[in-house]
């Protein structure tokens, strides 16, 4: 059987449904067969989307968005040789020197 993809709004969906399911007094196991999900995939679901809503799903969305735009630009720098590099492995620190040559 092929795996499915869920969109993030998809799984909210899903997961509140299961929610009613189980507060009319199914088990989990049936609930989720209903809903045509595994029960792993349920408790998977649960830990990353448990208490959340439509509006901290889009919040998140656009942080890790930031996040990632944060981590290519810092990758530039990395890269840039404006600035040399030392990497401390002792202190598990980053120092910054301008490079004067330039």
């Amino acid at each position: 059987m092929a795996r499915k993809r869920y969109l993030d709004e998809d799984v909210l969906k899903i997961f509140r449904e299961i929610e009613v399911h189980l507060h009319d007094g199914l088990d989990v196991v049936s609930s989720c067969r209903k809903s045509g999900i595994s029960d792993k995939t349920y408790y998977h679901w649960r830990k990353k989307f448990g208490g959340m809503g439509c509006s901290q799903l889009s919040e998140r969305r656009a942080l890790s968005k930031e996040n990632e735009w944060l981590k290519k630009i810092f990758t530039e720098l990395l890269l840039s040789p404006v600035f040399s590099f030392h990497f401390n492995t002792n202190r598990r620190m980053i120092s910054f020197h301008p490079n004067r040559n330039m």
